[in-house]
C-alpha cells in the first residue's frame, strides 16, 4: 500500500504582513508511512519557515 500525504501549511510574508496558507503533496521513499516530524522535514526542504497546520493520509491507487 503506497501512502501519500496532503499537507496544509502556512508561511509568513513580511512584505504583506500576512500569513499565506498553501497545500502540497508529500510521500516518503518507497511510499512508506511518515510521522508528522518526517512530513515536516520534507516540507521544510522547500519552505524552511513553514508551519504545518494539517495532514491527511491517502492511499495511492495508481500503483495498486
Amino acid at each position: 500500500m503506497r501512502l501519500i500525504y496532503s499537507v496544509a501549511y502556512t508561511t509568513y510574508d513580511a512584505q504583506a504582513r500576512a500569513h499565506r496558507q498553501s497545500n502540497t503533496w508529500v510521500s516518503g521513499a518507497r511510499h512508506q508511512a511518515l510521522t508528522r516530524d518526517g512530513i515536516a522535514r520534507i516540507v521544510h526542504r522547500d519552505h524552511p519557515r513553514a508551519i504545518i497546520l494539517q495532514t491527511q493520509v491517502f492511499t495511492d491507487s495508481r500503483f495498486s
